[in-house]
């Protein structure tokens, strides 16, 4: 499992865009694959919609929470066990900006306190 280069999307090909991978010895569902990519909120420290005092790997996360995407894409593999992947970003025809997710110097702007829970 290899992340593609997706932030060098040309705009004909979507535009840039964040990515999430997924894998599981187990059945690989959405719910799963975004339950584990959420749960980087625990490491993500001092981020609006992060908890405090943490610092860690949340790449995931913040591409998922990020409030300048405009575009989602996801895929799952047919298998019993297998990947889900999503991607991020602005669609056809835009480029990389502070609103493809995760570009340096714009989390705090993207990344915004918790709204709503599953439930």
């Amino acid at each position: 499992m290899r992340h593609s280069d997706s932030y060098g999307l040309s705009a004909a090909q979507g535009g840039p865009a964040g990515e999430n991978l997924y894998k599981s010895s187990n059945k690989a569902t959405a719910k799963r694959a975004v339950d584990a990519w959420y749960s980087e909120v625990h490491e993500c420290g001092s981020f609006p919609g992060c908890n405090k005092n943490n610092r860690g790997v949340t790449g995931h996360f913040t591409a998922l929470v990020w409030k300048g995407v405009t575009h989602l894409a996801c895929t799952r593999s047919a298998r019993a066990t297998g990947l889900v992947a999503c991607r991020y970003g602005n669609g056809p025809g835009s480029r990389k900006t502070g609103n493809t997710p995760n570009m340096g110097g714009n989390y705090r702007t993207h990344v915004m306190g918790k709204s709503k829970s599953y439930a």
